[in-house]
Order: C-alpha cells, then structure tokens, then sequence
C-alpha cells in the first residue's frame, strides 16, 4: 500500500552492532588464582555464559547455578522464582555495559563456588564473518573438581596431591579417581575444544 501524500515513509530500523566483552573470570577465595580470560560477543544470553563458564572451569553442569548483579538475581528458567530473572533473557551486554563492571557467578550451592567475572574492556565486532560465541585468551591452573567439599575439600585435596607423607593421602585422591588430577595444570586445549561446541 503507498504512503499517504505528505507523510514521510517509515524507515526500517538497522540492527545494532554487534560488540565483544573481554571478560577475566576469577574463582573466589582461591590462591594461587584460577582464573581465565575470554572473549564473548556482548549479545550472547547469561544462559550462554553459563555453558562458557562451564568449559572454561571444566564442570559438567550438575548442580544449581545463579548469577548476581547489584540487587538482581538471574537464574535458569527452570528455578525462576517471584522477583528472578530468567537468564535466557538476559544478555552480557546488559549486566556488564562498561569497563570494570562485575557479575557474580555461584555455582554447586552445596561446594559454594563463586566466580567473579569482571569485564576487562569492550570492543566494537568488526565487519565479516566475526567471532565464535567465546574465545579463550589466557588462564592459569585448572578447575577445582565436581563435588570436592568446596575450598576446604579442594585444598585439602591439593595438599594431598603435594605431599605423599599426607595423612590419609591415599582416602582423599581415591574419591577423585585415576585420573591423576593435577591442580597447576592448565588444560587449555579441553577448554578450546568445549568452548568451540557452544553456539
């Protein structure tokens, strides 16, 4: 149908640029630091960064999670209570909009992880095919395991793996099996390849 005389014709709106969020995200109350820096395209869904954070710690999603920005609680869909929001609706973009903006991550409300992320910059995406859901920049040690009684489950654990004069050193590494867990290692190449599933 044509426009009416004398009204101007309605313009479509363009998208808006895409950008990425440089991003460190740090487990809490751990020393030395686990922590790792990534690349996110600030539109991706907390419910994304979920699965990012994932990867990045080498967890398989067991347990209750939530995030915290200032008074907002963010969870899952399926946990969504009265005053909650659902994380499918919430995008990086809108809870990390400027440099040294902070988003708490809990994860396993029985260990109690807590993980900072912090955004470190953000960039405009540039023009072309642009950038995977999130890219794995830098690191340093790996994720404490599944189910290890939280920080003093993990230290102890790490104080075993350390010292073979360890009381009841043999107890403790048997309830994280053979693979031979090895808290100084940074398993970028298993990060890399989790990350490269996320769409």
């Amino acid at each position: 149908m044509p426009a009416r005389p004398g009204l101007p014709r309605a313009k479509s709106r363009p998208k808006p640029a895409d950008s990425i969020h440089a991003l460190r995200v740090e487990m809490r109350g751990i020393r030395p630091a686990i922590y790792r820096e990534i690349l996110v395209r600030s539109s991706v869904t907390l419910a994304t960064l979920h699965r990012v954070l994932q990867a990045c710690f080498g967890w398989y999603d067991g347990h209750l999670h939530m995030f915290l920005s200032d008074d907002r609680q963010i969870k899952n869909a399926a946990e969504v209570e009265p005053g909650d929001e659902d994380e499918a609706r919430v995008r990086v973009r809108d809870v990390l909009p400027a440099a040294r903006s902070k988003l708490a991550y809990l994860y396993d409300f029985g260990d109690g992880w807590e993980v900072i992320v912090k955004t470190v910059r953000i960039r405009d995406l540039a023009p072309g095919p642009g950038l995977p859901t999130a890219i794995l920049v830098a690191g340093a040690r790996r994720g404490p395991p599944e189910d290890c009684g939280g920080i003093p489950g993990y230290e102890e654990l790490c104080a075993a793996i350390a010292d073979p004069r360890f009381p009841d050193r043999d107890s403790v590494l048997e309830r994280f099996g053979d693979e031979g867990f090895d808290p100084e290692e940074f398993p970028r190449d298993a990060i890399d390849a989790e990350l490269h599933g996320i769409r």
